[in-house]
């Protein structure tokens, strides 16, 4: 069941307006569920001309995820499940760093060991001074590329737990997170959780949830 603005120039005028005011706003800046429409897109279906506003189909998720709400102990059990993964690969990116370390510190020794060999070496012609040159430039950029790795694996770590913070939140509070969403947003966590929804000839919402 596609979505759709019954009168997008008005919307677009509008959206033009706020942009003033901050030119970051987007369209879902100045649009509320009640204005967008949905229709029926089965041409084999009985009810391929029903068209209702988003709100009616807002209101059946916000039921539902009121009557399915997360309990603590269902919180508190799913939690430290998911904290002990975050431990396990936690662990698999400082033992990863650990090994980088490793690498960039005997990089660093046998830096320091080539140029011990080569720096009092007397007469040097302009072809062994490029490769001596070359030669530490190129440890150096080694040196560099281990970092990043170790730069990036942070990154990954950092995301992860920001990741899951932010999934456990909407997961004990889903209906309260959206209700405050945007209609993009509420989109989204439609598309993640509800397997099919299906409007009846009343338009009343039947709702199935993924797995």
């Amino acid at each position: 069941m596609p979505c759709y603005l019954p009168s997008p120039k008005r919307h677009n005028e509008k959206l033009a307006l706020a942009q003033k005011e901050n030119p970051e706003y987007t369209l879902k800046d100045v649009v509320k569920p009640h204005q967008i429409r949905c229709k029926c897109s089965s041409r084999d279906s009985k009810f391929k001309n029903l068209d209702l506003p988003f709100s009616v189909i807002e209101e059946a998720v916000i039921a539902l995820f009121e009557k399915r709400a997360i309990t603590d102990v269902e919180y508190e059990t799913y939690t430290n499940y998911v904290r002990n993964e975050l431990e396990m690969v936690n662990k698999e990116i400082t033992e990863k760093n650990s090994n980088i370390q490793f690498d960039i510190n005997k990089l660093k020794g046998k830096k320091r060991e080539y140029i011990s060999k080569n720096m009092h070496v007397k007469d040097r012609d302009g072809e062994e001074e490029r490769i001596y040159n070359k030669t530490k430039e190129d440890y150096d950029a080694q040196i560099r590329l281990l970092r990043e790795q170790m730069i990036e694996l942070d990154e990954e770590e950092r995301n992860i737990e920001k990741e899951l913070e932010v999934f456990l939140r909407i997961l004990q509070r889903a209906s309260d997170y959206f209700k405050n969403a945007t209609y993009v947003q509420k989109r989204k966590i439609i598309d993640l959780t509800i397997l099919n929804i299906t409007i009846k000839a009343d338009k009343q919402v039947d709702i199935r949830v993924l797995p």
